[in-house]
């Protein structure tokens, strides 16, 4: 009897307390997948993840009589990191205000942190107070200290007599800082923010071989209220920027998303959309760009908020763009995709995107008396991926207000997604963790062969550190009923009639579970399908020195004949090509009871054979 029982799949589901249902909380982060900081008053705007797993979180606090710069770092498991800074926590007093808005790592581990800080002063004909605003910059060691290498003991501050704002950092591969935001003039009522760009060296002095003495400013024609939000190098040492024109601050009702692409010496490249710059209008009531990201090929994706002019309309929005500027056609709608919520207004935040181009979003959406954090997961053209919560969205409550900032793609897959949280008075960090798609790979493969009464299966990506053979009776739940270490040849056997309660509705299934706590299942064998008689001819038996093996029906075919002794452990293996008959020499062999096992183009047969 011929049966074609051997199966190669691609698993789609993944469900397991090990590596759970996408989107739904890492139980193994923090409490319950939720790191809650209750006992600093403070902001969040930024994140980062370190090579070791830990994150540090950024924005403005408090910690004694220090007020500003605000760095808190939690370990990989979702705890505070005790020997980052003072149990956990570095603040860093710079002027009036300063809040940290963007933080990026260097290759030796040190991490610069960005943003902005306040300078009050009184104008002498009338006393009228306004306010300054520059670009501040720090850099922190590893152990969360001052680099006092860097800078003024550590610390940059960055005037061009107007008023600086600071939203951006990215690190170039020689070491130089970029950092993006806006400048406009003093006093107030004549400032007209435009983009601004600055480059320092890693020493933290401006470099003065970058545009106009180390900075490049921009204007989209006659646009106002205009800034960077983010800034991204490029393979080629081009820099790329994005933010928002004529509305930046949401003051306006009519704000594009821009960009802007400079060549490595700040001059623009007129290559990419026109003279170097892009403008999109999505002829709404205002849009705002909130964060942008280089995706694997090379395209652009940006994201934010559309119809800010409109607030019961409010909605999250992404636009992607080509290599040279141009709007990609294939992504959404033209380019755009809009994102509507039928429970409340919603802004678009953050994106990353996972290592199989999905795309991950955070979200805020507010209600009549409170707001939430969103999780959005997108496919890459763009379509809500449904497999993701629920219908392709996490909702979940912090505290009474909810913001989130930032979201990130740890290298095993899961998203963690960190912001700031208020009841009435004051506000807090947190950060959250969620289960995404495993990266080893993202569908991952168990080739599993089935025999008379035996599993037998090898592993293609060979990097378990056990497999469980799960059994279900009658419907109920799985239990495991043995475990099996990996082994050298990756190759295991179990016979399920070492398990006496296995009965005619029993069903079985292979669980991989790997270094990370991931799990990945294999589909479920029903004991009839176990039972199956898939023997070939096997004489003589018992044998001494060669054995002949007869395939079936005769029939000509290619394959592999895996031979395994009694405690399943492979211990031989010969090819075959175009043949009916083979004869194996099994001399090197002990004395005992073995099994054969035939493989033969996805077509599996066994039988048994006694070595004398």
């Amino acid at each position: 009897m011929k049966q074609n029982i051997f199966f190669t799949y691609i698993l789609t589901t993944i469900i397991s307390a090990g590596y759970s249902q996408p989107g739904t909380l890492d139980p193994k982060f923090a409490s319950n997948g939720v790191y809650y900081d209750s006992f600093s008053i403070a902001t969040n705007k930024a994140a980062l993840l370190q090579s070791n797993g830990k994150l540090v979180l950024g924005g403005y606090g408090s910690e004694g009589s220090q007020t500003g710069f605000f760095l808190k770092r939690l370990t990989e498991k979702g705890l505070t990191d005790s020997s980052f800074g003072n149990y956990g926590t570095k603040v860093i007093d710079i002027a009036f205000f300063d809040e940290v808005t963007s933080l990026a790592l260097q290759a030796d581990g040190k991490i610069v942190a960005v943003g902005s800080s306040y300078l009050f002063f009184v104008r002498d004909e009338d006393f009228k107070v306004f306010y300054n605003m520059n670009f501040s910059i720090t850099r922190i060691l590893p152990n969360g200290d001052i680099d006092s290498s860097f800078g003024d003991n550590g610390i940059v501050q960055t005037d061009f007599g107007g008023v600086e704002e600071a939203y951006s950092v990215a690190i170039q591969k020689d070491g130089k800082i970029l950092v993006g935001g806006s400048t406009g003039a003093l006093p107030p009522s004549q400032n007209v923010p435009k983009f601004l760009l600055v480059r320092y060296l890693p020493d933290g002095k401006i470099d003065s071989t970058f545009g106009v003495k180390g900075k490049v400013s921009t204007i989209f024609n006659s646009s106002t209220d205009d800034i960077i939000k983010k800034v991204l190098c490029l393979t080629d040492g081009s820099i790329l920027v994005c933010g928002t024109i004529n509305g930046a601050r949401g003051i306006n009702d009519s704000g594009d998303f821009a960009l802007a692409k400079y060549l490595s010496n700040g001059d623009l490249d007129e290559s990419f959309g026109t003279g170097g710059k892009v403008t999109t209008s999505m002829n709404r009531t205002g849009s705002l760009l909130m964060d942008a990201i280089l995706l694997k090929e090379g395209k652009i994706l940006t994201s934010g908020v559309t119809n800010y002019g409109n607030d019961s309309k409010i909605r999250p929005v992404l636009v992607q763009y080509n290599t040279d500027g141009s709007i990609d056609s294939e992504f959404g709608v033209q380019g755009i995709q809009e994102i509507i919520f039928s429970d409340g207004k919603s802004e678009g935040r953050s994106i990353a995107s996972q290592h199989n181009g999905k795309i991950i979003m955070t979200s805020a959406i507010g209600f009549t008396n409170s707001s939430a954090v969103v999780v959005i997961r997108l496919l890459s053209n763009g379509s809500i991926d449904s497999s993701f919560g629920v219908n392709g969205r996490i909702i979940q409550e912090i505290g009474l207000f909810d913001n989130p900032t930032d979201v990130l793609v740890q290298e095993d897959g899961k998203i963690v997604v960190s912001g700031d949280f208020s009841e009435f008075i004051g506000s807090n960090i947190f950060a959250a963790r969620y289960y995404g798609d495993p990266t080893h790979p993202l569908f991952s493969k168990i080739r599993r062969w089935i025999h008379r009464n035996i599993l037998n299966f090898t592993d293609v990506n060979g990097t378990a550190t056990q497999y469980n053979i799960e059994q279900q009776n009658s419907g109920g739940g799985f239990t495991t009923i043995a475990s099996l270490l990996p082994n050298k040849n990756n190759s295991y056997s179990y016979n399920i009639s070492n398990y006496t309660s296995a009965t005619a509705n029993s069903n079985f299934r292979i669980k991989a579970v790997y270094a990370d706590g991931s799990t990945v299942y294999s589909e479920v064998v029903t004991e009839a399908a176990l039972m199956a008689d898939t023997k070939v001819a096997i004489s003589p038996n018992p044998a001494s020195s060669i054995i002949h093996i007869a395939m079936q029906e005769n029939a000509i075919q290619d394959g592999t004949v895996y031979i395994y002794d009694a405690m399943g452990n492979q211990v031989q293996t010969q090819s075959f090509a175009k043949q009916t008959k083979l004869s194996i020499n099994i001399s090197s062999l002990q004395q005992g009871h073995y099994r054969v096992v035939v493989n033969s183009n996805g077509i599996i047969s066994e039988s048994n054979f006694l070595k004398e």
